[in-house]
């Protein structure tokens, strides 16, 4: 069965509208589909974070905790995630595919994973009354009556990737992680493009502009513009004995860690000198 990248018309506007807002930036957000729908079908996305510059953008992990949290709150899972490429051409970079390969496909593949059961395809070959079963190249089972159809389970997951740009291009991959649960196997299959299906499921909603724009600004990445200098005192009589005796003691554990002794002479002498310092 072919793979195929399926989008509704209220969810592919609102993600080709961030790209268009955003410009010469960058976005990453999510695919999202309701909880109660077991479709992979992004019905809505989510804005995660705005680069400073087009060249690149990353979330921070406590903003992929409140997006996401937002979007259990409202009734939405993700099944993958989608970026913008500012006013270039739409496709997956090699750093795109080891995110897919590597992490979104763990990340998401709860979400997406089902199990298929489908029948092993095998010869039958009778020989002096016994029934042998040729599975593949290597595989046989013999038996003294007719064996019946041979079934496995097989576990399969997705995770989509979306990438648009300001120009209303658009492109997608996927990943599929699968799992034999016969042989006990994992397989990653390597991204691939695929193509996009717009689907309609007579979803009302209406892309909102303003509200959008609003949430462009509250997630663009606003870097730290440093500490203000302060004076700092100069360190007191007390503060040196302090630095000196941990720089002692951790030299004493590195040559002596079993030696009690050591320590706790190093100790008093620590708290002879504090308490000359306070006269």
């Amino acid at each position: 069965m072919k793979d195929i990248f399926k989008i509704t018309p209220y969810a592919r506007e609102k993600a080709l509208t961030y790209a268009s807002l955003i410009g010469d930036k960058e976005y990453i957000g999510f695919l999202l589909r309701p909880l109660d729908d077991e479709r992979e079908i992004t019905q809505d996305v989510v804005l995660g974070e705005v680069s400073k510059s087009g060249s690149f953008v990353k979330i921070r992990g406590d903003n992929i905790v409140h997006v996401l949290n937002q979007a259990y709150n409202e009734g939405n899972e993700p099944i993958g995630w989608l970026h913008s490429h500012a006013k270039h051409s739409t496709y997956f970079s090699s750093k795109d595919v080891e995110e897919m390969e590597k992490d979104a496909i763990h990340d998401f593949s709860p979400v997406t994973l089902r199990t298929i059961i489908e029948q092993i395809q095998a010869e039958q070959v009778v020989e002096d009354d016994l029934t042998k079963l040729i599975i593949g190249d290597a595989f046989e089972i013999e038996c003294k009556k007719e064996i019946p159809n041979i079934y496995q389970k097989r576990s399969i997951a997705r995770v989509w990737g979306y990438v648009v740009n300001a120009n209303g291009n658009e492109y997608a991959e996927v990943a599929k992680k699968e799992y034999c649960n016969s042989c006990h196997t994992e397989l990653i299959s390597p991204t691939k493009k695929v193509d996009i299906l717009v689907e309609d499921l007579h979803d009302n909603r209406k892309v909102d502009t303003r509200k959008i724009e609003d949430e462009v600004k509250a997630k663009t990445y606003k870097p730290l513009l440093g500490f203000k200098r302060r004076k700092v005192a100069p360190l007191t009589e007390e503060d040196k004995l302090a630095f000196d005796f941990t720089a002692r003691l951790a030299d004493a554990y590195q040559k002596h860690p079993k030696n009690l002794s050591k320590f706790k002479n190093l100790l008093q002498e620590y708290c002879k000198s504090a308490g000359d310092s306070h006269g």
